[in-house]
């Protein structure tokens, strides 16, 4: 599969020996061989270390996994699960799932819209750490952030932002007990872009 666009980068680097499987179409991430849904038999062949897509994909795959399905037995690095912003964040059961199938970490990318990478679970799951370039505020209880073309976007999430240092090294912001935001019915004002 080509790509169609620009490739993010997963939040921890990997080296390039390392092969990692995308399971999901979008956003790409470099250096991962895109492996669509009706095509996970070849992943047997590609023997990834490293699982990158959204829930629903993962939990189908681990089922398959579980069923005998697709033989699977090389991922031993982590997996990355992707959330889309103010979407709910990936939940406990299937964390535990996704141990019990592949037996390795889940590390959750929260994706903005325009493939835009937003924030990246901790290493110690201490929350989610912004990357480079972004800052976030909370306007009425909701998390917003702000990029250099964006001046403002609303993530649909409620939570806390933790500027300290934390035990994982990184001094990056952490997005921190994020829930989805309950709205009533009221407007939101829209992303505002930059002036040029």
């Amino acid at each position: 599969m080509k790509s169609r666009g620009r490739s993010l980068s997963l939040p921890f680097a990997l080296p390039p020996s390392i092969k990692s499987a995308q399971i999901s179409v979008l956003p790409e991430f470099y250096g991962a061989e895109p492996i669509a849904r009706g095509s996970w038999n070849r992943l047997e062949a590609f023997q990834p270390s490293v699982l990158i897509g959204y829930a629903y994909d993962l939990t189908r795959l681990a089922d398959a996994v579980e069923k005998g399905d697709i033989l699977l037995t090389t991922v031993d690095r982590a997996i990355y699960a992707l959330t889309d912003v103010g979407t709910p964040v990936i939940d406990d059961a299937l964390r535990h799932k996704l141990w019990r199938v592949f037996g390795v970490p889940v590390y959750e990318i929260i994706v903005a819209p325009g493939c835009m990478l937003l924030a990246g679970e901790c290493e110690l799951h201490n929350g989610w750490h912004l990357q480079p370039g972004i800052e976030a505020h909370c306007i009425e209880n909701e998390i917003v952030y702000e990029t250099g073309r964006i001046a403002q976007a609303y993530t649909g999430y409620t939570g806390t932002i933790d500027s300290s240092r934390c035990e994982c090294g990184r001094n990056t912001p952490a997005l921190k007990g994020l829930h989805p935001l309950i709205r009533h019915r009221q407007a939101r004002p829209p992303a505002l872009p930059l002036a040029s």
